[in-house]
């Protein structure tokens, strides 16, 4: 899947833990007291089973949206970019979205659009914020890492 900065997974950012629940083909509460779930993602993707995605809770919500990658390597690419890879591969991939024009944070275990409000962690997942709960502030405050 060619992943971009509008979120397009078939669950409802910022949605309750209820809704989002309903969304999912298999979900529940870990210990982390986040939301793990399945979503099929067949129409977006064809010939895809599935993906895991995690979410953070705050007041009843899914405030965040992670697809998490659980078999390696990654077919994901974000607009054409590969998204295998480490740490080692974060400048990199910050340096090609900077000449498309996206501003980035490189962190040392990813980067952070700020414009966009998302994190990806090359070969772990794509984390998507609710720009309405977080606002820029408090998302820029928890996303990006003390240097």
């Amino acid at each position: 899947m060619n992943l971009s900065p509008t979120f397009i997974l078939p669950v409802t950012l910022g949605g309750t833990v209820e809704k989002v629940s309903a969304q999912c083909y298999e979900a529940e509460i870990n210990e982390f007291e986040e939301l793990e779930g399945y979503i099929d993602i067949g129409s977006l993707e064809p010939g895809d089973d599935g993906r895991k995605i995690v979410c953070r809770i705050e007041d009843g919500r899914c405030v965040t949206v992670s697809m998490a990658y659980l078999e390696l390597p990654i077919t994901d690419t974000f607009l054409g970019l590969d998204l295998n890879g480490g740490s080692e591969e974060s400048e990199h991939l910050a340096e090609e979205l900077e000449k498309q024009g996206i501003p980035t944070i490189s962190q040392f275990d990813g980067v952070v659009l700020p414009d966009h409000f998302m994190v990806i962690e090359l070969g772990e997942s794509i984390t998507w914020w609710d720009e309405d709960y977080w606002g820029k502030d408090g998302f820029l405050e928890e996303a990006v890492a003390l240097q």
